[in-house]
């Protein structure tokens, strides 16, 4: 446990305040990119477009990072497998499928979103690539029937619930497969739902534990709170199924550190520094978790962002 809470400090002192930094001076530039106030914007992505609607924050985030996203590129390249099968849920306008397109060509992706604002633009830019897969659906950790809204922001949505809102279905990951056989057994799952993230792991049991996939997730400390979650319960149900091998990346791409089961102390610590840092630039973390079963592509991954840092 000691040995966990001075590899952290060490990356506190040694890493994260240059890269909140920049972060912070990347935040706060003026965009790079003109767009209108209103209609659809196209953006040059490779050999691809990607278009959205001109509220949509990834125009302005590519022209600055153009390697935005690619972290998880490299992660299904490291699992070194000819066509590994991809569900990314928060699909958003398939900026994910468009990303492995590129640079893990080969890759079949299920594309899962609930907002319909996003799902035109998801259906024009994959028409641009094979293998994709357009599922439309709320998920949870439960089938039920809700009421609520879609509360959008600059390319983002979540659901809130409210008694005036309209009439929805949630879904669980489980059970959505069974619709959906061709991706019963996938490699990676990615999940970008605002906060959500966690209620859609606990819909999803059955394959974690089945099929064994590398989980790449959203965690925003201040997200999660809102929605109802604490800092912790996300990685102890994945440590409770299995998965002993954490990689935490910055929002921005950066890997900060790969840690074996961390304690409820290191969930906390991280918490403490994003919920310092979100006033300045809006600081979260994305999480890869490995089963012991992938410890192949951890190690793999580990050894790619060692040779960029060097």
């Amino acid at each position: 446990m000691s040995g966990a809470l001075s590899m952290l400090k060490d990356v506190a002192r040694l890493l994260l305040p240059p890269i909140a930094v920049a972060l912070a001076l990347w935040f706060r530039k003026p965009p790079t990119l003109t767009r209108p106030a209103s209609g659809t914007v196209r953006t040059q992505y490779g050999d691809f477009y990607m278009e959205c609607d001109a509220s949509h924050n990834l125009p302005r985030i590519l022209a600055d990072l153009p390697d935005y996203g690619r972290n998880v590129a490299e992660l299904v390249r490291a699992l070194q497998a000819p066509e590994p099968i991809v569900i990314d849920v928060g699909a958003n306008i398939g900026d994910t499928a468009l990303l492995l397109a590129r640079f893990a060509p080969g890759a079949r992706v299920l594309c899962i979103e609930g907002d319909e604002q996003f799902l035109p633009f998801l259906t024009s830019n994959t028409s641009q690539i094979p293998n994709v897969t357009i599922a439309q659906a709320i998920l949870s950790d439960r089938n039920a029937a809700i009421k609520g809204r879609f509360a959008s922001h600059q390319g983002t949505a979540h659901l809130v619930l409210e008694e005036a809102g309209g009439a929805f279905e949630t879904r669980t990951l489980d059970d959505l497969l069974r619709d959906y056989p061709r991706f019963s057994r996938p490699d990676v799952i990615k999940i970008d739902t605002d906060g959500f993230d966690a209620p859609i792991m606990r819909g999803a049991r059955d394959v974690l534990a089945s099929s064994r996939p590398v989980l790449f997730y959203e965690w925003d400390p201040h997200s999660y709170e809102v929605a109802g979650e604490n800092d912790f319960s996300h990685a102890e149900l994945l440590m409770e199924l299995g998965f002993d091998w954490f990689m935490i990346f910055s929002n921005r791409g950066e890997l900060l550190l790969r840690i074996r089961r961390p304690g409820r102390e290191v969930w906390a610590s991280l918490a403490r520094f994003a919920r310092a840092r979100r006033p300045v630039d809006g600081w979260y973390f994305d999480v890869a978790a490995f089963p012991e079963e992938r410890r192949a592509a951890c190690d793999a991954l580990w050894r790619h962002y060692l040779k960029v840092a060097s």
